[in-house]
């Protein structure tokens, strides 16, 4: 698969300035406590309901955790960066995913207060269920043969016509915001089903093929004819209605945009976008922008922006349930979908440095945030010489099991058009970090990727991972960033 240098990318996105465990040691010394108790209360004591000779062995086994490795599911390989987005004096990393609320600080080390709790953050299955609904009713009449939820079945690819191929590093290139895009939608996805983009179409897929959306760009005069009066792009799919279950799927898609689109409004061309993508990957009609102003599938048009980040909760969520109910041995399904979130949160007490996961429903999702630097990296000598180096922390998931260790950024300021060393070292699973033996640490203790600067931002695509990061604050303090692999989805942060 082919896909834009990161430089051009990177670069593109600047058009958008619009974004170990104290509480464990104290449920470990109140289970001994209560154990203790316990075994007074069931011993072999003059009245005792139990003989002086039962063996309690089996009843204490009973109580014990087990010390096996947890069996965690393999993600998918991610092959998109985490979105970044820019919001004031914020840039962000992922998805509108942070915790609202405050949770319980756990832990710290290099600077760094780390927190883990659960938020019922979800917008639920109910509101989800009404959503769909009103997809596919219009003034109490339904209007698709099932109901408004048509994803597909297969990882998507999305293909380009000549036209946009074309125009490609031109004033009217579309294809850096198509891009973003993407890995808004990536970000919001499951990786089984995240968009596979072709930007060069070098696998010989066509358009008729079965998992493909197909992304074209056309003069008004066509998008009159092939779309519903009125509107400036349109989505169309080739759908599957089935009985059973009342459910249906897309087996093809294909997206027409106006040839003439307003770059100058990026982030109104980036709406229209997202929209149409969403009805691409199967989320069929319009819901009331009265019953959901915060959706971008309003049948009006309008919605309650959602700035830095322009996906809102209940569109990703809406994906998520979608297809990740497709893959229930590593996600939850409608009959036991949650709006509760499991959160790891790390923070500096400055606070340039904010990053965490997001598990919901079986789905770990990174994120991360801080002040904009004034200056880009390249800039910034005159303040930075040699080497410099950024420690924290990375915090992160594999399966449901919390993992954290410490992390590193060094640069070399000398030759920032290099590789610089990105290192984590001494993964441990959190729950386990009492264990002295090998259990206690994550199979690949240590980590460490080769990262590439473009302006303030450094990444790292390979088989091993994904990476994406950022320098926070004023003169680059901080940094912070995801990381994306097979067997752990985390973030991380730090500070110079």
């Amino acid at each position: 698969m082919g896909r834009p240098d990161l430089c051009e990318d990177r670069v593109g996105l600047s058009i958008f300035n619009v974004m170990r465990c104290n509480m464990k040691q104290l449920m470990l010394s109140v289970l001994v406590i209560t154990m203790a108790l316990w075994l007074t209360a069931c011993g072999g004591s003059r009245g005792s309901l139990h003989s002086p000779a039962l063996d309690l062995t089996d009843a204490i086994a009973a109580y014990e955790f087990s010390k096996s490795a947890y069996q965690h599911p393999n993600y998918e390989p991610v092959f998109t960066l985490s979105p970044i987005g820019f919001w004031g004096n914020t840039v962000t990393l992922g998805g509108d995913v942070e915790p609202r609320e405050w949770l319980r600080p756990v832990a710290s080390g290099n600077g760094i207060t780390y927190s883990m709790g659960a938020s019922r953050d979800g917008v639920g299955v109910d509101r989800l269920t009404n959503y769909k609904f009103d997809l596919h009713t219009r003034n109490g009449t339904t209007t698709l043969a099932s109901d408004g939820f048509y994803p597909f079945r297969v990882r998507p690819t999305v293909l380009f016509d000549a036209e946009l191929q074309q125009r490609r590093g031109g004033g009217q290139d579309a294809m850096p915001l198509i891009s973003y895009a993407i890995d808004i939608l990536n970000d919001a996805l499951p990786s089984e089903f995240q968009l596979m983009p072709d930007y060069t179409n070098v696998s010989g897929m066509s358009r008729y093929d079965e998992g493909v959306i197909l992304v074209r760009v056309a003069p008004e005069s066509q998008i009159a004819v092939e779309c519903p009066s009125g509107v400036v792009a349109c989505a169309g799919n080739d759908r599957v209605s089935l009985a059973t279950g009342n459910v249906g799927y897309t087996r093809r898609a294909q997206i027409l945009l106006p040839d003439t689109f307003d770059l100058s409004k990026p982030q109104t061309a980036l709406t229209v976008v997202l929209h149409e993508f969403l009805h691409a990957l199967g989320i069929q009609g319009h819901v009331d922008s009265f019953e959901f102003p915060d959706s971008l599938m309003g049948k009006s048009g309008d919605f309650f922006p959602n700035p830095g980040y322009i996906l809102h909760r209940i569109d990703r969520e809406a994906l998520q349930i979608m297809y990740m109910s497709q893959r229930t041995t590593n996600y939850n399904d409608w009959a036991e979908w949650s709006d509760t979130t499991l959160h790891l949160v790390g923070r500096s007490d400055d606070e340039i440095v904010n990053f965490g996961v997001a598990l919901f429903n079986g789905l770990p999702q990174p994120w991360a945030r801080g002040p904009l630097p004034a200056m880009t990296l390249f800039d910034n000598p005159p303040y930075l010489h040699g080497a410099a180096t950024w420690t924290g922390v990375l915090l992160g998931f594999s399966g449901v099991s919390p993992v954290a260790g410490d992390a590193a950024l060094t640069v070399d300021l000398n030759r920032l058009d290099g590789e610089h060393a990105l290192q984590f070292r001494d993964l441990y699973f959190v729950n386990r970090f009492e264990e002295s033996g090998p259990e206690r640490w994550f199979p690949e203790r240590n980590l460490d990727y080769a990262v590439e600067l473009t302006e303030n931002f450094f990444t790292h695509l390979s088989d091993d991972g994904v990476v994406t990061g950022t320098f926070t604050s004023e003169r680059h303090e901080g940094m912070v960033g995801t990381l994306q692999r097979t067997d752990l989805v985390g973030a991380f942060g730090g500070s110079r």
